[in-house]
């Protein structure tokens, strides 16, 4: 099967598991052994339920989770990465040289318990990276570069709570700005022209990552996850929010369908809601690595593929 209609069929089949979970009726009808009181003037009527009390207090805790929910942490986060990257662009015939990666952000974090052993992670944050062939110091005749990295992102994600540890797997989207800077040219003509779009320029682009933290204790976590990010050499406003705005519908629609599994599954939901956003994430990249603002007729961007290991310090 072609890979984008794969990555097509795989978008629509996620949006109509999210929308058929949302449809499921409700029994709102009073079953054998409820008492019906009736009052006559301005009062309601009354449906005393039999059922017992505990019966639906994970549901009720969790559409109500803002409110009801222990913290866990709430804090200035401080963090370090470092990790290997790869760069590239559709259809260019020159290759760069590998670059590493180092990157430091500073944000907000928090844990949220939500049952005895789930939790909810979220950290919001600005980072600064650089990606370059010099953190690498390798002997290479591909293309050699040097990029900056400003950015602003959100994280989020479920996991899990043993003991005192926490372990959290989590969905990254930031939006960037880049400054690429080339050591080395192109040795043709018509690549050549294409990275001059992109060097010694700022430039606007994504980033998309699923990674996990784990929380060791309160003041540190180890953390690890894969980036793909990609680096417009035009920044084409109308196509750039019609492909954000698919992107918000689809993760919208998880989101909800992860609810429904969280309130029927409570260990399945910090899984299954990772899979899924990290699968799309995933396949909406590939796709953008030919066209930048993919569904829409649009160039190539310089896109990224990384790893990165770090550690998190909680202020």
């Amino acid at each position: 099967m072609d890979k984008k209609l794969f990555y097509i069929l795989f978008l629509l089949s996620v949006f109509s598991l999210a929308i058929s979970a949302q449809e499921t009726p409700k029994d709102t009808s009073a079953t054998e052994g409820d008492t019906v009181i009736t009052n006559t003037g301005n009062d309601w009527d009354e449906v005393e339920h039999n059922w017992d009390d505990n019966s639906k207090s994970w549901e009720k805790d969790y559409k109500n989770w803002e409110g009801n929910f222990f913290t866990l942490s709430n804090d200035p986060t401080l963090s370090f990465n470092y990790g290997i990257s790869k760069a590239s662009i559709k259809n260019l015939k020159n290759t760069f040289a590998k670059p590493n990666l180092a990157e430091i952000r500073v944000g907000f974090s928090e844990i949220r318990g939500i049952q005895d052993f789930l939790v909810r992670y979220k950290y919001e944050y600005l980072e600064l990276t650089n990606i370059s062939t010099q953190l690498n110091n390798k002997t290479t005749t591909d293309l050699k570069s040097d990029l900056w990295r400003i950015s602003a992102g959100w994280s989020k994600g479920y996991g899990y709570k043993i003991g005192d540890v926490t372990i959290s797997l989590y969905n990254t989207t930031a939006l960037n700005w880049s400054r690429l800077n080339m050591f080395t040219q192109a040795s043709n003509k018509s690549d050549s022209s294409y990275i001059n779009y992109f060097d010694k320029s700022v430039r606007f682009g994504t980033s998309a990552e699923g990674g996990m933290a784990i929380r060791i204790i309160p003041q540190l976590s180890l953390t690890a996850g894969y980036e793909k990010s990609a680096i417009f050499p035009r920044h084409m406003f109308w196509k750039w929010a019609g492909s954000a705005i698919l992107e918000s519908i689809v993760g919208s629609s998880i989101d909800k369908f992860v609810q429904k599994i969280i309130e029927s599954s409570p260990a399945a939901g910090p899984i299954v809601s990772f899979v899924l956003k990290s699968g799309i994430e995933y396949g909406l990249y590939e796709l953008r690595k030919e066209k930048m603002n993919w569904p829409f007729k649009s160039a190539a961007p310089l896109s990224y593929d990384q790893f990165k290991f770090g550690l998190s310090f909680s202020l």
